[in-house]
């Protein structure tokens, strides 16, 4: 159908072209039929709408060679980009030593390194052995009388007294050794010493009685054996031993400080109670020491 469409199309462009040279071409009076000039080239325009072929919904354009050709897209233009850089560029190889241990290696190692937990031994406690050697005891009551007998201390004696607690040992010794105190009324010392290792005080023990003193001594009160606990104390108690009634010396305690400071010192070791016992009792002397078994 198109191309008898474009036959007719020819044909009628013939005719006219045949109209015209009646009247402008001279060869046409002589009867010399005009031959189309097969080289002058004709646009046609389809303005005809006809029907078309179902398997064809273009229609044939013929393209003058300046027309552009459509088949090809054009070149719009892509942004030059350069070639793809290479993964490798960005790439730092190291050089790896095959000697090198592995991480297995290391880590078993490291687990080599580690020493295997020992158990926590408990350390022993230590036992001591404890002995009580003796006491300084003032020379009067807190209230100024002697100890046994009558009369009261002399005042410029009681003055001293006062500063005894605070005195060393070798100044009470000197100053229990005068004269003047010895001519005083002297008590009877005897006593008992209680331990106590955190369960309550034990059984106590006797301290055997001294006439006439003023620094008794006792040298068979010794505790053998003795662990070192937390609770550690001792409690010593003294009294005057009278016809009638006997008067109360003192009640001091020994604390677990005193008892590993007398240790550490070696040989016997004087603790200054003084303030315990409103001066009566000034010092208890003390030794302790490891015990060997």
């Amino acid at each position: 159908m198109k191309s008898g469409l474009r036959c007719a199309i020819f044909l009628i462009a013939l005719c006219l072209v045949s109209a015209c040279g009646d009247d402008s071409d001279p060869g046409a009076q002589d009867g010399a039929q005009p031959q189309p000039d097969v080289g002058m080239e004709v646009d046609v325009v389809d303005d005809v709408q006809g029907p078309q072929d179902a398997d064809d919904g273009l229609q044939d354009v013929e393209m003058t060679p300046d027309a552009p050709d459509l088949s090809e897209p054009e070149d719009i233009g892509k942004p030059d980009v350069g070639e793809p850089p290479d993964a490798q560029d960005d790439v730092e190889f190291v050089d790896v030593d095959e000697d090198a241990p592995s991480m297995d290696d290391v880590a078993d190692a490291s687990m080599e390194d580690v020493p295997d937990e020992e158990p926590d031994v408990e350390e022993p406690t230590p036992h001591l052995n404890i002995d009580i050697l003796g006491a300084l005891i003032g020379p009067g009551k807190s209230d100024r009388t002697q100890w046994d007998g009558f009369g009261d201390v002399p005042e410029e004696l009681w003055l001293t007294v006062a500063i005894l607690v605070e005195m060393p040992v070798n100044d009470v010794l000197d100053f229990l050794s005068r004269a003047a105190v010895q001519s005083l009324a002297k008590p009877d010392p005897f006593g008992t010493v209680e331990l106590d290792l955190g369960d309550g005080w034990e059984q106590p023990m006797e301290l055997a009685n001294r006439s006439n003193t003023f620094q008794p001594l006792f040298d068979d009160a010794i505790y053998t054996n003795i662990p070192v606990e937390t609770q550690l104390r001792m409690k010593v108690e003294l009294w005057d031993e009278d016809v009638n009634f006997d008067d109360p010396i003192g009640a001091v305690i020994i604390s677990k400080d005193d008892i590993l400071a007398a240790r550490d010192a070696g040989g016997s070791y004087w603790v200054n109670v003084a303030s315990q016992s409103i001066g009566q009792i000034i010092f208890v002397q003390i030794a302790v020491a490891e015990f060997d078994p």
